[in-house]
């Protein structure tokens, strides 16, 4: 964080588990007794690339569960989503708006969200903590950053506008409940500390898990 100043959180959101029909498996328990039934790699995941969300939680899964899903990354959402339509690929992480989408066309099932708490968006589906895998968590965010220096008086000015645009239920409701994103505001201060938390758990998940760059 040294060249820049945090003003606040406008999102924060975990990811879905998802998996194709055919794969035939509608819990994270029956995932990971199909995996050790298939043997080391014989089930493949798709991720948007080594280093991303997708890959870290997956290798975590593979840590903490003791199976071995097969990696096999994309160029970006776009072509996952194909390959998961297509059959190509039967497992994968999305987000949740990108997941209601194919859950309602019947191209995936979900299986498990990797927030702290449940999506309000998809209150049913239980998180990876309240399955067993704790470490098995991690959440994207968006949120507004100043040059490092920004005098305080702005850094306070922004946020406190910024606050009463999120804390507006049209907006909420229309910009970002429709979007799939739940609105979040946090203080400066408490921005810092999230970010140097999330910096912390991913250095961790990458040691842990021994995902390496491919």
């Amino acid at each position: 964080m040294r060249d820049f100043e945090p003003i606040t959180l406008l999102t924060s959101f975990g990811m879905v588990l998802v998996a194709t029909p055919s794969l035939q498996a509608r819990s994270v328990p029956q995932l990971v007794e199909r995996a050790k039934a298939a043997g080391p790699g014989h089930i493949a995941y798709a991720s948007q690339g080594p280093g991303s969300h997708m890959h870290l939680l997956m290798e975590m899964l593979n840590l903490k569960a003791g199976i071995q899903l097969n990696h096999v990354p994309y160029k970006g959402i776009p072509q996952m989503s194909m390959a998961l339509s297509s059959g190509e690929i039967p497992l994968t992480w999305l987000g949740v708006y990108t997941a209601r989408s194919l859950i309602a066309d019947g191209k995936v099932v979900p299986l498990a969200y990797s927030g702290e708490k449940r999506t309000s968006l998809m209150p049913g589906l239980p998180t990876m903590i309240e399955l067993g895998y704790p470490d098995v968590t991690a959440s994207a965010w968006y949120g507004l950053l100043a040059p490092r220096g920004t005098p305080k008086p702005i850094i306070d000015k922004i946020h406190a506008d910024v606050s009463a645009v999120l804390a507006d239920p049209a907006f909420a409701k229309e910009q970002m409940l429709a979007k799939a994103y739940e609105p979040a505001d946090l203080k400066p201060e408490q921005f810092r500390a999230l970010i140097r938390q999330e910096l912390q758990s991913r250095q961790q998940m990458v040691k842990v898990s021994g995902a390496k760059m491919e």
